[in-house]
């Protein structure tokens, strides 16, 4: 069963993607979830600074609005942020996994979607 504590761990990691790509340190992505299951990261990536990085405020709001849906079955926890900036939503949502293992949790940014 996913705990309140793993779903912190979630919110926090959301935070850290976040604020990477609030200040354009893609590269950095890697040092803060484990894996990204994207095999077109350089589209996700240029898909950012064109069409989402121009109406960033203020940096982004994980607060504002975000939806969990947790898998019993398979031990995991879906992730689903709407950009929001300022309480504006702005065009994309990010996708993340948190899959709970015996060796702990695995961290995955699924993609970027335009909505």
């Amino acid at each position: 069963m996913i705990t309140e504590e793993d779903k912190q761990i979630a919110l926090d990691c959301l935070k850290s993607v976040l604020a990477l790509i609030h200040e354009r340190r893609y590269k950095e992505l890697g040092t803060v979830v484990d894996e990204i299951h994207h095999d077109r990261l350089d589209e996700i990536l240029e898909f950012i600074e064109e069409s989402i990085y121009p109406y960033v405020i203020d940096g982004f709001d994980p607060e504002v609005e975000y939806y969990m849906q947790e898998s019993k079955e398979q031990k995991r926890l879906w992730l689903e942020y709407p950009l929001t900036s300022c309480g504006v939503t702005i065009f994309g949502i990010l996708f993340m996994v948190f899959e709970y293992t015996d060796n702990g949790v695995v961290k995955i940014i699924d993609t970027i979607d335009a909505d």
